[in-house]
């Protein structure tokens, strides 16, 4: 597990957030520059399963701002 972990916003499509390691190398199949740090956290910020899938994986990718009637079409 990592000490801290990063969020970064798609510049193109600020819907879309990324969440990697801290200090860690963006994902193959994408660069620094397509994204913009927003925060980063504590690892215990982070809820148990996102740092599962993030160390795991690598990183995560989450979408956020969702209303809920787009939530309830899925």
């Amino acid at each position: 597990m990592a000490e801290s972990y990063s969020d970064y916003m798609n510049i193109r499509h600020p819907q879309y957030w990324m969440v990697i390691p801290t200090g860690a190398t963006m994902p193959l199949g994408t660069t620094a520059d397509a994204w913009t740090l927003v925060k980063t956290r504590p690892a215990d910020h982070l809820s148990e399963g996102g740092r599962t899938l993030v160390d795991s994986e690598g990183y995560v990718i989450i979408r956020v701002n969702v209303t809920l009637e787009e939530l309830c079409a899925l």
